[in-house]
C-alpha cells in the first residue's frame, strides 16, 4: 500500500510515532537555534535598528 493511500485507510493511528518523534526533533533542534541567535545577538552587540 502507498503511503497517501494510508491516511485514507487510518494507518497512520497505528505508527504515530512515525511522525511524531522526527517533528519532535526538528521542532526542539529549531528552537535551540532560535534561543542561541538571540543570545549571541544579546551577547555580541544588541539588536540591530532598521
Amino acid at each position: 500500500m502507498r503511503w497517501h493511500l494510508t491516511a485514507l485507510v487510518g494507518g497512520f493511528p497505528k505508527y504515530w510515532w512515525w511522525a511524531v518523534f522526527p517533528s519532535v526533533t526538528i521542532l526542539i533542534i529549531a528552537l535551540g537555534f532560535v534561543l542561541l541567535g538571540d543570545r549571541l545577538q544579546d551577547i555580541i552587540g544588541g539588536r540591530a535598528v532598521y
